[in-house]
C-alpha cells in the first residue's frame, strides 16, 4: 500500500465563516441528505465502500485544526487515527415509510459534530413496513456547498450495479506531511501569508496612485455594496415566523422535473423562478389558513459562483437576499415577480469579493463574527436552495439510488426548502425550525400543494415571454484610465498558440455536431439562421470570453490582453452554408461524409484576429435532413475542457431549452459599462506587470517555501520529471511518416465506441477507459503503418492533462485560457495482441501519473509567464515545437446525457484537435450520451486512407470485448 502525504489546506473565507458561526446553535450549518434505495445492502460492503472512497476523497479523512491563538483561518489536516467505523452506523427506524429515515435525518440535523474528527456521518436505515432501505448522510457546510455536495455523492456512488468493491491494497493511505505534523509549532501569522499580503498591498497602492479618481469611485461603490451585503436584515416580515430555536422538522415531496421545467419555460422563466414562487405561495397559504395576512417574505438564496478554475470542494456561492412579494394571486405573474426580485441582488458589486468579506468577518473575534452573521440572518424568513443533481442512475453497494433529498440548514431562518433534481424527478427537502413554525407539517403540505398547483396553472395559462436580453450590445465608452477587470492578459502558453499558427496550421480546436435538422428549419425548409444567431447571442454573456478580441500592446512590450469587442457582430461568427451550393472534393455533396469533407475545408480557414476568435458554421443540404454544425475556437482562447463551457452555454438539456448550466441563477448580462483601454493605459499596465511579474514569482516561491518547505522539493522533483519527459534524450520521438510538414487540405473522420463496452473491457482487464481507448487507437495505427510498409516503433503520444482542478482543488496556472499539463505515453505498436498491449499501456500511464500526472509541464509553462520576453519566447518555442511527439491524443469529458440546440437533438459530437506544423495526425476523444467518439483530424496528402485506421479501431474494440 502506498502512502500519500497531504499538507494542511487553509479554509477560504466562506468556509471559515460557516465553521465559526456554529457557536450559535440556531446557526448550525449541517447539511443532511437522504438517499432511498431499491434493495437492501450489506452494511459491511457499505463500510468498505466508504473506506475506499475516503482514500480518494481527502476531505473524508481530514479534520479541522484551528489557528494558534485564534488568529488566522482554520486548516484541513489528515486525521492520523481515522477509522471509518466511527462514522458509519446501522439503525432500525422507529416509524414506517420514509418517515423513519426522516427521523434519523432530524437527529443528524440537530446534533453537533465531534469537531476533533472528520466532519461527516452516515447511517444505513434498514427497511421498515412500507418503507425502502435508505442512507442518511450528514456533512458540515464548511466541507461542501450544494454543488460540491452533489459532486461528492457522485464520487461516492457507482455507475453500475455490478461494480466490484475496490481493493484497499491498491488505494493509498493518507498521512499528513511530516514537516507540518501536529507536533510542529506554527506561528500566529505565517511569514508566507505576510509576504502574500505585502505584495497585494503593494499592488493596491500602485493602482491607487496610478488611478486616484477611479480608485475612489470603486472604493465608494464597493463599500456601499458591502454595507448592504453585511447589514442586518431587520425584522422578519412574517407575523407568524418570529421565534427561533434548535428543533427541526423534515418532510419531502416529489414532482416530475420535466413538467416543472416545461411549465416555467412556457412563460420564458426558469425552474428556479417557478420553484421560489411556489414556496412563497405555500407560505402565504399557511398564513391565510390562520387568518393572517402575509405581504412579503424576506428570502436568502445561495447563488453558485463556481467556475472551471474553482476548487472542487468547499463553498463557492454568494448569498442573495431579497424581499419576495407574497400577495400576488396569479401564478404566472408570481413567477415573473420572482425573476425581478432575484435579479437585483446579483448585480451588487460586493458579490465579486464576497469570499474576502466572509474571510474578514471570520478574522473578528469568534463571538463578534457569530454576532455579525446572526444579525445578517436574524430577519430572514426563508432560505431556498436549488441544486442540479445527478441525471444518470447511480448505485451504492449494489443498490440503485431511487430518490435523493437534500436538507440544507436554516441558517437562522424559519424554514429552508431545497430542490435537488435526481434523474427525471425534482426532489424537495423541507426543513422548518419548530420554534418558528408552529405546525411544520401543515406548512410543508401547503408548499407541496402550491408547487403542484403552480405547475398546473402555468401549463394551462396562455404562453407569455418576458425577454430581458438586449437586442443591441451597449455602446462602449472611451477609456478614462480606470482599471478594467475585463481585460485579462494572455498567458505564455496562450501566446505560444498564436505564434505557432500559420496559413497551413491554424491553431483552433472544435467539433462537428450532427443535429436533427427539422426543428432548425421554417415551413419552407429554409434554415432559421436569424433565430439561430439570436439564440447564440443571447447565450454568450454566460461565457464573456467569447465577446472579447485580442488587443496588442504598443511596441509589443508585453503579451496581448483580451478586451470587449466594441464592434461585435454575431453575423460574422454564426454562418450557414449548404452542400447544394458546394463542390466537396470529388462532387456535389449530399450525405454525411460530404458534410464532414466540407467541415474539413471550412476548418482549415484561419480565424480573423480582429474579432473574437471563434466561429459556428451550420451545414445544410444533407439528403437525410440532418444539419451539421462546425464549432471553431482558437486555442489561445480556451483549452479542450474550457471549450465544453461554451457547449454548456449554447446547448440545452432538453428540447424545451433547459440550460445545462441552470443552477438557479441567471447568466450575467453584458456590461453596459464596457471600456476600451487606451494605448497609454495598455502601455502603463504592461509596464506595471513587467515590474510585478518577478515579484509574483518570488512571492509564490518564498511564501510556499516558508509555509510548506516540502512543497518546493516536491514541485522541483515534479517539474524535473515532467521536463525529462519532453526534453530528455529518450524523449525525442522515433522517426515516423506521421511527422511531415502539413499541407493545405484536411480530413476529419469519426468512430463511436459504446462506453458500456469500454467499461466492460476495463473491468475485465484493469486500467482506465483512457487506457482502453489508447489501446484500440494503437491497434488502428499499427494496421495503418503495416499497410504503408512502415516500421512499427513505440510511437510517442502527447496526452494533455487538464490542470483546471487538481487533487488539491487548485489550478497551477494563475491566469490565461489554457490550464493544461502533458504526459508522453509510448504506444507499443509492435505488440499485436490487444490484451497484452492494454497491459503495457496501463503500466506506462500509471508510471507517468505516479511521477507527475502532467503537473511538471504545467508548472514549468506557468513559470514562463514571469520570465522576460526573449527567454520566455525561446522556451515557449522549445516546448511547443520540439519534436518529442509523433501525434497528440487528447481526451475531453463531455455531458453524459443528450443535448439540444433550439429544439434540435444533438445526435453525435466529433471532437477536432489542431495539427502542429510537423504533425500530420491528431486524435481527440469526447464522451457524450453513452458513447466515446474518436475524432481523427489528418493532413489529407499524408493520410488519404484514414478508413483503414477507423476499421481497425473497430476490430480491436471487438477483440477486446
Amino acid at each position: 500500500m502506498t502512502i500519500r502525504y497531504l499538507e494542511p489546506e487553509p479554509f477560504n473565507g466562506t468556509d471559515a465563516a460557516l465553521w465559526d458561526i456554529e457557536r450559535n446553535p440556531a446557526l448550525r450549518t449541517t447539511i443532511v441528505s437522504v438517499l432511498t434505495l431499491d434493495r437492501t445492502i450489506d452494511p459491511d460492503r457499505l463500510t468498505a465502500s466508504l473506506d475506499a472512497a475516503s482514500r480518494t476523497i481527502p476531505r473524508l479523512r481530514q479534520h479541522v485544526e484551528g489557528a494558534p491563538f485564534g488568529i488566522g483561518v482554520p486548516q484541513w489536516v489528515v486525521s492520523d487515527d481515522f477509522r471509518v467505523e466511527n462514522h458509519v452506523r446501522v439503525v432500525t427506524p422507529s416509524d414506517v415509510g420514509i418517515r423513519g429515515a426522516l427521523d434519523i435525518a432530524t437527529e443528524f440535523a440537530t446534533s453537533p459534530f465531534d469537531r476533533t474528527r472528520p466532519l461527516w456521518e452516515c447511517a444505513y436505515v434498514e427497511p421498515s413496513v412500507d418503507g425502502p432501505p435508505s442512507i442518511v448522510l450528514k456533512v458540515h457546510h464548511s466541507l461542501v456547498d450544494g454543488i460540491a455536495g452533489v459532486a461528492l455523492l457522485d464520487a461516492l456512488l457507482d455507475a453500475k450495479r455490478t461494480t466490484p468493491p475496490r481493493d484497499p491494497s491498491e488505494l493509498p493511505e493518507l498521512r499528513r506531511t511530516p514537516a507540518t505534523g501536529s507536533s510542529a509549532v506554527r506561528p500566529p501569522i505565517e511569514p508566507g501569508a505576510l509576504v502574500d499580503t505585502s505584495v497585494k498591498l503593494g499592488r493596491t497602492l500602485l493602482d491607487a496612485v496610478s488611478h486616484p479618481l477611479s480608485t475612489t469611485r470603486t472604493i465608494a461603490t464597493g463599500g456601499a455594496s458591502a454595507i448592504r451585503l453585511l447589514s442586518p436584515s431587520g425584522d422578519v416580515l412574517s407575523p407568524l415566523f418570529t421565534a427561533r430555536g434548535a428543533g427541526r422538522h423534515l418532510d419531502v415531496h416529489d414532482v416530475d422535473f420535466d413538467e416543472l421545467h416545461d411549465a416555467a419555460a412556457r412563460h420564458g422563466r426558469t425552474v428556479n423562478d417557478l420553484f421560489v414562487a411556489a414556496v412563497v405561495e405555500g407560505a402565504a397559504a399557511y398564513h391565510r389558513a390562520r387568518s393572517t395576512e402575509l405581504d412579503a417574505l424576506r428570502v436568502t438564496m445561495p447563488a453558485n459562483i463556481r467556475s472551471s478554475s474553482s476548487r472542487s470542494g468547499g463553498n463557492q456561492w454568494v448569498p442573495l437576499r431579497f424581499r419576495a412579494p407574497a400577495d400576488i394571486d396569479d401564478p404566472v405573474e408570481r413567477m415573473h415577480a420572482m425573476y425581478d426580485v432575484t435579479s437585483r441582488p446579483r448585480r451588487e458589486p460586493a458579490m465579486k469579493f464576497s469570499h474576502s468579506l466572509a474571510g474578514a468577518v471570520q478574522l473578528l473575534p469568534s463571538a463578534l463574527s457569530s454576532a455579525v452573521v446572526a444579525e445578517m440572518m436574524s430577519g430572514v424568513d426563508l432560505v431556498v436552495t436549488n441544486v442540479p443533481g445527478l441525471s444518470e442512475a447511480r448505485y451504492l453497494a449494489g443498490a440503485r439510488v431511487d430518490r435523493m433529498y437534500a436538507f440544507a440548514p436554516t441558517g437562522g431562518a424559519a424554514f429552508n426548502v431545497a430542490l435537488l433534481s435526481h434523474g427525471s424527478t425534482a426532489c424537495l427537502g423541507m426543513m422548518s425550525d419548530t420554534d418558528a413554525v408552529a405546525e411544520p407539517t401543515e406548512l410543508h403540505a401547503a408548499i407541496a400543494s402550491a408547487l403542484d398547483t403552480t405547475i398546473d396553472a402555468a401549463q394551462a395559462a396562455e404562453p407569455t415571454v418576458h425577454d430581458h436580453v438586449q437586442s443591441e450590445p451597449p455602446e462602449p465608452r472611451p477609456s478614462d484610465g480606470a482599471n478594467d477587470p475585463t481585460a485579462p492578459r494572455l498567458s505564455a502558453l496562450d501566446v505560444a498558440f498564436l505564434q505557432l499558427e500559420s496559413a497551413d496550421t491554424p491553431m483552433h480546436l472544435g467539433g462537428v455536431f450532427v443535429l436533427d435538422g427539422d426543428p432548425l428549419r421554417d415551413d419552407s425548409g429554409r434554415l432559421r439562421l436569424d433565430e439561430l444567431r439570436r439564440h447564440v447571442e443571447a447565450r454568450l454573456p454566460r461565457v464573456p470570453a467569447y465577446l472579447r478580441r485580442l488587443e496588442r500592446i504598443p511596441f509589443g512590450i508585453h503579451r496581448p490582453v483580451w478586451v470587449d469587442d466594441p464592434d461585435f457582430d454575431i453575423e460574422q461568427h454564426v454562418r450557414a452554408i449548404s452542400l447544394d451550393d458546394c463542390v466537396v472534393h470529388d462532387g456535389v455533396g449530399g450525405d454525411l461524409d460530404h458534410a464532414f469533407g466540407l467541415c474539413a475545408d471550412l476548418n482549415i480557414e484561419r480565424l480573423d484576429r480582429n474579432r473574437p476568435l471563434w466561429e459556428l458554421w451550420f451545414v445544410d443540404g444533407l439528403d437525410d435532413g440532418h444539419v451539421v454544425a462546425l464549432l471553431k475556437v482558437h486555442h489561445a482562447l480556451t483549452d479542450g475542457v474550457g471549450a465544453v463551457e461554451l457547449i454548456a452555454a449554447l446547448f440545452d438539456l432538453d428540447a424545451h431549452g433547459s440550460s445545462s448550466d441552470d443552477v438557479g441563477t441567471d447568466a450575467p448580462e453584458r456590461s453596459a459599462d464596457a471600456r476600451i483601454p487606451s494605448p497609454a493605459r495598455l502601455l502603463a499596465d504592461a509596464s506595471r506587470d513587467h515590474l510585478r511579474d518577478p515579484v509574483d514569482l518570488a512571492r509564490a516561491t518564498i511564501g510556499t517555501a516558508v509555509r510548506t518547505p516540502a512543497t518546493i522539493a516536491r514541485r522541483a522533483s515534479v517539474i524535473s520529471g515532467g521536463l525529462r519527459d519532453v526534453l530528455g534524450p529518450d524523449a525525442v520521438a522515433p522517426p515516423s511518416t506521421l511527422n511531415r510538414p502539413v499541407g493545405e487540405f484536411r480530413t476529419i473522420a469519426p468512430i463511436a465506441l459504446d462506453l458500456d463496452g469500454i467499461d466492460a473491457i476495463r473491468d475485465a482487464h484493469g486500467g482506465t477507459a483512457n487506457d482502453v481507448a489508447l489501446t484500440v487507437i494503437a491497434g488502428g495505427l499499427r494496421a495503418w503503418l503495416v499497410e504503408r510498409g512502415d516500421e512499427l516503433p513505440d510511437l510517442h503520444a502527447l496526452c494533455p492533462v487538464s490542470q483546471r482542478d487538481t487533487r488539491t482543488g487548485t489550478a497551477h496556472a494563475g491566469h490565461g485560457a489554457n490550464h493544461v499539463g502533458a504526459m508522453l505515453i509510448s504506444l507499443p505498436l509492435g505488440e499485436a495482441d490487444p490484451i497484452r498491449r492494454l497491459a503495457i499501456i496501463r503500466e506506462r500511464t500509471e508510471r507517468a501519473k505516479r511521477r507527475h500526472d502532467g503537473d511538471g509541464v504545467a508548472w514549468a509553462v506557468d513559470a514562463l509567464d514571469h520570465l522576460p520576453g526573449v527567454p520566455g519566447l525561446a522556451l515557449r518555442q522549445l516546448l511547443v515545437r520540439q519534436p518529442f511527439a509523433n501525434l497528440v491524443v487528447t481526451n475531453i469529458p463531455g455531458p453524459p446525457r443528450p443535448l439540444w440546440f433550439r429544439g434540435a437533438r444533438v445526435e453525435s459530437i466529433v471532437p477536432v484537435v489542431p495539427l502542429a506544423p510537423n504533425t500530420t495526425l491528431g486524435i481527440a476523444l469526447f464522451s457524450y450520451d453513452g458513447w466515446l467518439t474518436i475524432g481523427l483530424h489528418a493532413d489529407e496528402e499524408h493520410a488519404p486512407d484514414l478508413e483503414l485506421v477507423i476499421d481497425t479501431i473497430a476490430t480491436e474494440y471487438d477483440l477486446l470485448q
